[in-house]
């Protein structure tokens, strides 16, 4: 903490506030800026929209680990629920990038001289209801995490006239993934198999 933060910190009374910033960066798509307090926080060239979310006491191991923790945001607008099922969506077909959360603790009177508290979480799971986006966030867990994220194997992969993937909008209504019948939807360019595996060799 700087020495302005101290000061703040300190004081038995004050017009500052401590404020809870996130910096939220879901891959293949936006980074949300968001904070705790119920006016925008302008901070290292970001605007901080208030938001309504809520996390316990971030706790420290003693070889200084961070252990999993649940976080809440507001899902009353689907605004995260929306972002949350494309990032489900991006996973599903073959992305591999986590979501990261960066968290920092920010006081208002020092935000021109701000070395903040922070801490970098991983999503590690996630669950959507009509009111909540809870979140389960932390260290990465290598034991749980599916490796490879992807299968490889010599048929399509994509859903079947997906608009991201397999990009088919013909007249056809079957498929049965092998590049024979992709050849009859004119459509290889988009397919997605891994021909250059042995017919007889493992398959992730």
């Amino acid at each position: 903490m700087t020495s302005v933060e101290i000061i703040e910190k300190n004081k038995l009374s004050t017009d500052s506030v401590w404020v809870k910033l996130l910096d939220v960066v879901i891959p293949d798509s936006d980074t949300l800026y968001l904070c705790d307090t119920n006016d925008s926080i302008e901070w290292n060239g970001n605007t901080y929209l208030p938001f309504p979310f809520s996390l316990p006491e971030i706790q420290e191991s003693s070889d200084g680990s961070v252990k999993e923790v649940s976080m809440k945001l507001s899902n009353v607008r689907r605004a995260i629920g929306s972002y949350i099922q494309d990032f489900d969506y991006y996973r599903k077909n073959g992305g591999t990038e986590n979501i990261i959360i960066t968290l920092r603790i920010v006081n208002t009177e020092a935000l021109d001289n701000l070395t903040p508290l922070s801490w970098d979480f991983k999503v590690l799971s996630f669950n959507l209801s009509a009111n909540d986006v809870t979140l389960t966030i932390g260290a990465d867990n290598l034991v749980s995490r599916m490796f490879p994220y992807s299968r490889l194997t010599r048929t399509c992969n994509w859903k079947y006239k997906d608009a991201k993937t397999c990009q088919y909008a013909g007249a056809l209504t079957t498929c049965n993934k092998s590049l024979t019948d992709c050849r009859l939807h004119n459509n290889t360019i988009n397919f997605g198999g891994f021909l250059s595996l042995s017919p007889t060799g493992i398959k992730f």
